[in-house]
């Protein structure tokens, strides 16, 4: 169905090989490929030796809200 992927998978096979794909490409036309949503636990197989040049392993929001958080549960502990 479309819209339908593989989320969070990056060690399935077909993402394997799509990222593997796109670091071809990119390394054919002078391009540093990168990938996003890499978490600790998807970390080493996804990108070891597979010629990735930058990792997003976060954004802003994301950020943010886990700083709150942090904050929010050391202030409760203050009380």
């Amino acid at each position: 169905m479309p819209g339908d992927g593989i989320p969070g998978q990056l060690e399935n096979e077909r993402v394997v090989a799509a990222i593997d794909t796109v670091v071809r490409a990119c390394q054919k036309h002078g391009k540093w490929p990168g990938l996003g949503g890499v978490t600790s636990g998807t970390w080493p197989n996804a990108t070891s030796g597979r010629g990735m040049r930058f990792i997003l392993a976060g954004n802003d929001l994301g950020l943010l809200l886990n700083a709150a958080q942090d904050q929010a549960t050391f202030m409760r502990g203050c009380l």
